[in-house]
């Protein structure tokens, strides 16, 4: 059997779900503090412009500016909270309020929620960064399949970092929900769907493993353990996407897209044990599971993504054409034995994880003003 069909273009397995970023409304930290400080003045407008860039770059979806300017942003916001020591707020006056468009949600794109804690401001900002990672993961992709070789691995690697860190980022919101107000938490941010988007990233960087694997030639069988943790993290963002409270919210395409995709990776899987029982002799077998790979790809999935629906179609005539060669091969020179319908069980090895998210430091601010000032507008 040649190789080469299912070596030929690995790249092409590469596919990073592209979210809409979520929006936020300006917030005038200037009119925060009673002061006439104007060190202090200036330092609340700095952090008012840092904070308006990164409404500007999520309007633009433009995702690695996002990712910069909430790096700007974030240990600024967390100094002016750090500098005024037991002033601190939790939540500021209800005059003023952070707002922001629900994540994921395409047709809720323009309904904005608003609350007035500093906690879901800074969550909020997580959950952008950690999305804007992972479009700018996605973006990387566009054209690698026609980079030179090491232009390409460097591109995976690319890819690959950007995706557990942005896993990480998910891992740290889920713990923190529970210092976040009840009225702050939506559908979309709950701990199962963070969990969620945390095995999706990890699978979409496992698939760049998979496909630096395949350009290095690590063994079918090495590879095909990879491909079955890939669909078992996809089928547990499945689950959580089809339940009731979150359904209603999260955009459709994703669903689709994960669902497509775990069919993908399960032909996969069943495709390269095919192979590698091919590479040790055992040609019975290796039919078998070419077999259950074409009885995968045969199932009707609808795939509302163009991309992944053109390769589930070209997956399925590879697939076709290697059962069938294979067959051929046996009946005219092997001669091996076809074993029961029954195939061993398949098992999954993973070899990607969470970068975990270290906090952004909190800048080092001097705010002046005077808190026991009756007109304070921190409450």
């Amino acid at each position: 059997m040649d190789a080469s069909t299912s070596r030929s273009h690995p790249l092409k397995w590469m596919c990073v779900y592209r979210s809409i970023l979520p929006k936020t409304r300006p917030f005038p930290f200037d009119q925060l503090l009673p002061t006439k400080d104007q060190g202090t003045l200036d330092q609340l407008n700095k952090i008012s412009k840092s904070r308006e860039e990164m409404r500007i770059f999520l309007d633009q979806e433009h995702a690695a500016s996002t990712v910069t300017a909430i790096e700007r942003y974030l240990p600024d916001f967390l100094g002016l909270l750090s500098s005024m020591g037991n002033q601190s707020p939790d939540k500021i006056p209800q005059t003023n309020k952070f707002k922001w468009t629900a994540p994921l949600g395409r047709h809720l794109i323009n309904s904005t929620h608003d609350t007035t804690s500093t906690t879901w401001e800074i969550n909020s900002t997580l959950m952008a960064y950690a999305l804007a990672m992972r479009n700018q993961a996605a973006e990387s992709i566009k054209g690698i399949t026609e980079l030179p070789h090491l232009e390409a691995e460097k591109r995976i690697n690319t890819v690959s970092s950007l995706l557990t860190k942005a896993a990480g980022v998910f891992d740290h919101l889920g713990n923190s929900m529970e210092r976040v107000p009840p009225d702050a938490i939506l559908p979309e941010t709950s701990p199962s769907m963070l969990s969620a988007l945390s095995s999706l990233s990890l699978a979409e960087a496992e698939e760049a493993a998979v496909v630096k694997g395949l350009m290095k030639n690590v063994s079918y069988g090495a590879i095909a353990k990879l491909a079955a943790d890939i669909y078992t993290r996809l089928d547990h963002v499945t689950t959580v996407l089809r339940t009731a409270k979150i359904v209603d919210l999260t955009s459709q395409d994703l669903l689709s897209f994960v669902t497509v995709k775990s069919m993908l990776w399960k032909i996969l899987t069943h495709q390269f044990l095919g192979e590698n029982q091919f590479a040790q002799g055992n040609y019975g077998l290796s039919i078998q599971y070419m077999r259950a790979a074409k009885s995968l790809a045969e199932q009707k999935v609808n795939a509302s993504d163009a991309t992944l629906s053109s390769i589930l179609n070209q997956q399925l005539q590879e697939v076709k054409k290697m059962e069938e060669k294979l067959t051929q091969d046996n009946d005219n020179i092997y001669f091996s034995n076809l074993p029961g319908t029954s195939l061993p069980p398949i098992e999954n090895t993973s070899i990607v994880k969470p970068t975990p998210f270290t906090p952004f430091p909190p800048s080092q601010l001097k705010i002046v003003y005077r808190p026991d000032d009756s007109s304070c507008l921190i409450q």
